[in-house]
């Protein structure tokens, strides 16, 4: 699979109904908080854009087909600063069901990468699926993230999975 036929697009107020039908879909809702879908619609204002810089939602196109997007926000356990954020977080869904295990996560989630490390002073991300995602943990993982084990959140079982800028040479 060529990472090449990969892109991020900066998605738009109307993609909104594409998103919310891929959250609503059965192999995306059984993982994909509803908290976490909020997140996404709030951060949409009435121009259609997201307006703060430090968190993009991005939809995931392989060839000329939309399959998923990448939510890159601050992160809640990184230390941030007026100036940078050290951390950012990541999540990802694969919405379109026919396009599951063709490893389009992992290849969307490297592009994430760059663009993090590209676009801000980020030195590390932080993406932490539930601990029974088994396909999200090991796309991640295929990426270049390291498992750093289990965590509890209120109301969540997580995997903490981490990526820093160093790893960026060996990826």
């Amino acid at each position: 699979m060529s990472s090449d036929k990969i892109k991020l697009q900066t998605a738009e107020i109307c993609k909104l109904d594409l998103i919310e039908k891929w959250l609503l879909a059965a192999h995306v809702k059984r993982w994909w908080f509803k908290e976490w879908a909020d997140s996404i619609f709030n951060e949409f204002n009435h121009s259609g854009v997201i307006p703060r810089k430090n968190s993009l939602v991005y939809i995931v196109t392989y060839g000329e087909k939309e399959v998923g997007l990448v939510h890159i926000y601050p992160s809640i356990t990184g230390e941030t600063g007026s100036q940078t954020n050290l951390e950012s977080s990541l999540r990802y869904l694969i919405g379109e069901k026919e396009y599951l295990n063709q490893n389009l996560g992992s290849l969307a989630v490297k592009k994430a990468i760059r663009v993090v490390f590209e676009n801000n002073a980020t030195e590390r991300i932080v993406s932490e699926p539930q601990a029974d995602n088994w396909p999200a943990i090991i796309s991640l993982q295929r990426a270049g993230f390291r498992n750093r084990g289990r965590i509890k959140r209120p109301g969540f079982n997580l995997v903490q999975l981490t990526f820093s800028r160093h790893l960026l040479s060996k990826n």
